[in-house]
């Protein structure tokens, strides 16, 4: 070989290298740009003696005189005190009552917001209030709808967050800490791009303090959302957006291979996009039909081909990280409920995080210890560690994280530091809910089941936070590859669909 040609040899494998090292990088997730709302600076001036005055934006909801209610999953009706107001109105389904309101803001950056003062948005919307058992809590989270004087959708930037027509107002009651939510969503947002931004702020409702809240963007389809392809109503394809979760929840059930092979359980897909104005009936055999072919793929011997199998389809690396971010924060509804899975009519499926209201040991009705894993039998998943590179994948990823977004020093100081930054906003939270620190007074609907997992105070609450959060990396960490158990055949000769 001569000089030239060597030179021209070791050029080529230093540029491969240098790729290799960008792309791997790259693809661990350090360098996603998020907003972390807890390093904001705080004001600079003193604070006010306004009692409204705080660093976090405000919303007032004001409805006008119209009072809400929510239904149950038996069709009864209830006011925001959860009494009986009304009849059985429906059997089965379980809809939402919106009602129109101003929803009023002030979103001052590095400077104290008061209510006395100009706000920065008044906007007309629709609201209702959102969630599953979250509805019977005392402190409820809410669905905001902003729209224009026609009644149709208007885009309002909410908090810094790009601007859109719909917002999640969820207030952390069993959550004592405020801060889980907020927590999750940004760790995940560090690993996934497409995770929600959130921001937390102070929340009137009809004038009366309600709390501290956190404003979540919604999963839509959108140019500041999921922004996928678009196609006419005269066409018989699309990209689709699909949510799983318990099959009454579902206002465009899908009939597809996981649900009639009835390896959903209680759950199904519905339909979120083409939403009900585009969704023609050919659209909707369209989404059916493709997702039972990727999911019949995932399911059958040849899974694991890599020209034919669910790489196909499946967006490998996405899922990856979706199941190392809900196993580490044992979020015990991901995917099962609450589940969002989407593909652009050019791309693959891929995963969205949402709902840590039952993450690290909070889930009301159970005890979820640091031990064990939560995802390994759930719909989808339960076929993917079939195959020996996607835990391999899954093994390898998670060390990397846990020397950065994951690490105990990254996680215990985004908690200490997000505690410092909320400062008195948690005391003025606890002014109105201080109740809920009293296990003297233990119900179903606000309270952990059974009593001891509750704490009396808030300090107590967050080193809970903290300790199960150490103790589930820990653990973790000396299991992690114990994944390798369920991609073996002697393990799955049994289950394979036919």
């Amino acid at each position: 070989m001569n000089m030239k040609s060597k030179n021209f040899y070791i050029l080529t494998i230093f540029f491969i290298i240098v790729c290799t090292v960008f792309f791997c990088v790259w693809d661990s997730g350090e360098d996603i740009i998020r907003t972390l709302h807890h390093e904001q600076p705080l004001p600079v001036t003193p604070k006010p003696a306004d009692d409204s005055a705080t660093q976090l934006p405000i919303i007032n909801i004001d409805t006008q005189g119209q009072e809400l209610f929510w239904l149950s999953s038996q069709g009864l009706k209830y006011n925001m005190a959860n009494e009986p107001v009304g009849e059985v109105m429906y059997s089965a389904t379980d809809p939402d009552i919106d009602v129109s309101c101003m929803v009023t803001i002030w979103q001052n950056d590095a400077d104290w917001n008061i209510r006395s003062q100009t706000p920065n948005v008044q906007q007309q919307a629709k609201i209702h209030i959102r969630g599953n058992s979250s509805k019977w809590f005392d402190k409820k989270s809410f669905l905001v709808k902003f729209m224009d004087d026609k009644g149709e959708k208007e885009n309002v930037s909410v908090m810094g967050m790009p601007a859109y027509n719909e917002w999640v107002l969820y207030g952390p009651c069993l959550d004592r800490t405020l801060i889980r939510n907020y927590i999750c969503y940004n760790v995940s947002g560090q690993i996934l791009p497409d995770t929600p931004d959130v921001r937390f702020c102070d929340l009137y409702f009809n004038g009366e303090y309600k709390g501290v809240y956190l404003a979540i963007e919604s999963i839509d389809v959108g140019e500041e959302r999921l922004n996928l392809s678009k196609t006419g109503n005269n066409v018989g394809t699309t990209s689709w957006l699909i949510r799983l979760d318990r099959e009454k929840k579902a206002d465009v059930k899908l009939d597809d291979f996981s649900y009639y092979t009835y390896q959903l359980g209680i759950s199904a897909f519905d339909v979120l996009y083409p939403g009900s104005e585009s969704l023609t009936q050919e659209k909707l055999n369209y989404v059916t039909s493709d997702l039972s072919k990727i999911e019949y793929v995932l399911h059958s011997l040849d899974a694991t081909d890599t020209l034919n199998g669910y790489q196909k389809y499946i967006n490998r690396d996405a899922f990856v990280k979706y199941f190392i971010i809900n196993e580490f924060f044992a979020n015990v509804d991901a995917g099962r409920y609450s589940t969002y899975y989407y593909k652009d009519l050019r791309g693959k499926v891929t995963p969205v995080v949402w709902d840590f209201n039952n993450s690290c040991d909070n889930q009301i009705f159970e005890l979820v210890g640091e031990s064990g894993f939560t995802l390994t039998d759930a719909p989808w998943f339960e076929e993917l560690l079939k195959d020996k590179a996607f835990v391999k994948q899954i093994i390898y990823e998670y060390r990397m994280l846990r020397n950065s977004v994951l690490s105990n020093e990254n996680l215990q100081t985004m908690i200490d530091d997000t505690v410092l930054w909320l400062g008195d906003n948690i005391e003025h939270n606890y002014q109105v809910y201080s109740y809920l620190f009293d296990v003297s007074q233990i119900n179903e609907y606000n309270y952990l089941i059974p009593a001891e997992r509750n704490y009396s105070d808030y300090a107590s609450s967050v080193a809970q936070l903290k300790n199960w959060i150490y103790e589930r990396g820990e653990w973790l960490d000396h299991h992690i590859d114990s994944l390798l158990q369920y991609c073996q055949d002697s393990k799955n000769i049994e289950n394979i669909i036919d």
